[in-house]
């Protein structure tokens, strides 16, 4: 038996449902439900699909849609589109920073700090040694910090359908008790793909920040200025001397926050000012100022993987070379940066395979297994070298339909369950790996004074990325003159009073219209009647 519980009331699933779950992605499920007298579906709402006592799917409701009645009496089914559970963690937005704390520990914080305020159990959190030196997430969502930690460590997260929360490194993923090979063919319509869209030989690192060492530099106040400048980014608090004497640290503060206190001197971190009080009598003219600080600067990490570069050289007679640039400005000292362009390298230094079957869930128990061997993030391995498919693959999206005609007994033996596996890259979709790649060249900012790091002979190669495209369609009337403005003979509309919908709107009947000269529109219209002076065909009906 099937019940949707939405928000933790009851209502009656039907018994046409899809059921996606994805490793950190978000996903697009299709459940239908029967509302009898309960509160009707609205996004936001939680939903739970539970068959035979066990939770199937743990999520968001998207799109609620009614029926389209044809009557009052007609059955009130709701089609509703939901993400897993994932996309509560995209409701929380971090700012935060760490210094020498292990992914683990960050992770670990970032559990107590945010996602067991969200009723999400913990799981289990990989022991995972790498340190960050420094580690800083400012307005960003739970979800992209998430997924950025878990890139740099080839990890995936999960807030799985029993409402707990796993971050996992690939060696402790669950391993499928057996191994997939030709006399154990498991599943149906078995499909092997190769793809190179994530491949790599050089990474590049922008974006990314490092700390100068102690700086002192020495200004001389004019009488007048009211800011001082230093040549780097300032990153904490200054130290300031005037004519050699230590100005009180309680008389230094930050901009905007302390300005209405008795502040004389306040900055910016990330800021090269430090402004001085206006009407404040604590410098006189020619004095000296001294300021002791730790500034910052940009880096721009370039690693290479010398001995892909030199094997796809010569196996195509290309370079070898396949660069892929991560905007990283949450990364803030060059080490991070290089260990970062290394673990992608390592992680995507071959071409990315996937495999595809679906198999009747009542194959699964028949063999002595359940839905729960082949969730997400689930290691499976196969021996099938006389068609390609050899290694660990890992499932990174599971499908369940139903497959029977009766749904009402045994659940979850009568469901259609759909796997994709993938042996690397195991958080992205191919749509996000490319709005990411376009995302981070289009923020790419290459200055005159970054610092560019080459570190070269790493083993393997590869990464993931996130894209977003934004668009807007506008009204474009022909331009006044002949010459085309911006390489077109078409600029946007001055509407002046702007007339919806433009379609329909004509002078006079059956006139001949045509665009007319200016780009301000006349009578509601861009095309007005245009008098010939002599006779025009067609004559018909013609009013000029």
């Amino acid at each position: 038996m099937i019940v949707a519980k939405i928000n933790g009331m009851e209502y009656d699933a039907e018994t046409e449902f899809s059921i996606k779950e994805k490793t950190g992605n978000k996903t697009s499920s299709s459940i239908r439900v029967r509302v009898d007298g309960q509160p009707t579906p609205k996004a936001g709402d939680i939903i739970e699909i539970i068959a035979d006592g066990t939770r199937l799917f743990y999520g968001v409701c998207g799109i609620p849609k009614s029926p389209k009645y044809t009557s009052i009496y007609q059955p009130r089914i709701y089609e509703i589109e939901c993400e897993n559970a994932n996309a509560i963690l995209s409701n929380r937005v971090v700012n935060m920073a760490a210094q020498n704390q292990t992914i683990t520990q960050i992770v670990s914080g970032l559990y107590a700090e945010y996602i067991a305020a969200e009723g999400i159990a913990l799981g289990e959190i990989s022991d995972i040694p790498v340190v960050m030196q420094y580690y800083t997430a400012s307005d960003m969502t739970l979800r992209d910090v998430l997924d950025e930690l878990a890139s740099q460590v080839s990890a995936i997260w999960q807030v799985t359908s029993d409402k707990r929360f796993i971050f996992l490194v690939r060696d402790e993923f669950p391993l499928f008790p057996d191994t997939i090979t030709s006399d154990y063919l498991f599943g149906a319509e078995l499909q092997h793909k190769t793809t190179d869209y994530t491949m790599r030989t050089v990474q590049i690192i922008s974006g990314a920040t490092d700390t100068t060492d102690p700086q002192t530099e020495t200004l001389t106040y004019d009488g007048e200025q009211k800011v001082f400048t230093v040549t780097f980014p300032i990153k904490n608090k200054p130290t300031l001397y005037v004519n050699g004497t230590i100005v009180p640290s309680d008389l230094v503060g930050i901009s905007g926050i302390d300005d209405g206190q008795d502040k004389v001197f306040t900055f910016t971190s990330g800021s090269q000012n430090i402004s001085y009080k206006e009407n404040s009598e604590y410098l006189k003219q020619g004095d000296t100022v001294r300021v002791d600080y730790v500034g910052t600067f940009n880096i721009r990490v370039v690693s290479q993987n010398a001995e892909k570069i030199a094997e796809i050289a010569q196996k195509t007679g290309t370079s070898g070379i396949i660069e892929n640039v991560l905007l990283a400005k949450s990364i803030t000292n060059t080490n991070d940066a290089m260990n970062t362009a290394s673990a992608l390298l390592q992680e995507f230094s071959a071409e990315r395979g996937e495999v595809s079957f679906w198999i009747p869930s009542a194959w699964l128990y028949q063999n002595g297994h359940t839905l729960d061997d082949v969730y997400v993030y689930t290691k499976m391995r196969f021996e099938m070298p006389e068609i390609g498919i050899v290694g660990d693959f890992v499932v990174t999206e599971r499908t369940l339909q139903p497959f029977g005609h009766d749904l009402s007994i045994n659940t979850r033996q009568n469901l259609k369950v759909a796997l994709k596996l993938v042996d690397r890259d195991l958080l992205q979709s191919y749509g996000q790996i490319f709005s990411s790649l376009q995302k981070g060249i289009q923020q790419l900012s290459i200055r005159g004074d970054e610092v560019v790091v080459d570190a070269y002979t790493m083993q393997e190669t590869m990464q993931t990325n996130e894209m977003v495209t934004f668009s807007m369609d506008n009204a474009y009337c022909p331009v006044a003159s002949g010459v085309p403005v911006n390489g077109s003979l078409f600029a946007p509309c001055d509407f002046g009073n702007p007339v919806y919908p433009m379609q329909a709107i004509y002078v006079g009947p059956k006139a001949p219209h045509f665009p007319i000269a200016t780009s301000t529109i006349q009578d509601g219209g861009v095309f007005t009647p245009n008098n010939f002076g002599n006779d025009v065909y067609p004559m018909e009906d013609v009013t000029l």
